[in-house]
């Protein structure tokens, strides 16, 4: 119908240095049945002590054949003090 479909959204937070580093990132796509937006990625990441962006999260869903999201995959990570990944 020529209405805007919202594909991707990003959150950026400025580090003490002044570079922009990537906190949030979500996708969607418009389903076949009602129009309704369907998530289907989100990754969320955090700012390590250096300024570094860490990934902390991955979410991917997958749209089913009568249009509802399906959870396919989680990621969680957790850090040690030395800032190496867990894979949760």
């Amino acid at each position: 119908d020529g209405s805007a479909i919202h594909l991707l959204s990003c959150l950026y937070l400025i580090s003490t240095d002044g570079s922009a580093i990537h906190l949030l990132s979500c996708l969607y796509l418009i389903s076949t049945d009602d129009g309704s937006a369907i998530h289907l990625k989100s990754c969320l990441y955090f700012i390590s002590t250096d300024g570094s962006a860490i990934h902390l999260k991955s979410c991917l869903y997958f749209i089913s054949t009568d249009g509802s999201a399906i959870h396919l995959l989680s990621c969680l990570y957790l850090f040690s003090t030395d800032v190496s990944a867990i894979h949760l």
